[in-house]
């Protein structure tokens, strides 16, 4: 198994919220992102591996407001947390914003 990334990862200390399509199911927060995909920790038991998905990444401004961002991404692993109640689920991209520097800089810099 090759582990070497394809891009750095950048851990995120702020509250980025991922949602599904709808907006109306929080699938978790990110802990890390890169061009390639993030990792999520999620309060949900599992989830499913594979199909392509549409999700809504959400950060808070330092103004209060929200800027939201949709991604094309699939799950490919999950597992445990150190925490019992929660999940780890990391995603692979498939489809950044056509500003996706720019997408990840400002996530990145907003951090």
């Amino acid at each position: 198994m090759n582990n070497k990334r394809e891009h750095n990862r950048h851990s995120i200390m702020q509250f980025l919220s991922v949602a599904d399509e709808s907006g109306n199911d929080v699938i978790g927060n990110v802990l890390d992102i890169s061009k390639s995909g993030m990792r999520v920790i999620s309060e949900l038991n599992s989830y499913p591996l594979g199909p392509n998905k549409k999700l809504l990444i959400e950060v808070l401004l330092e103004d209060g407001e929200t800027q939201t961002y949709t991604v094309t991404a699939q799950a490919i692993w999950t597992k445990l947390d150190a925490e019992p109640d929660f999940c780890q689920i990391g995603f692979r991209f498939l489809k950044l914003p056509d500003d996706s520097d720019e997408f990840l800089q400002f996530i990145i810099n907003n951090d």
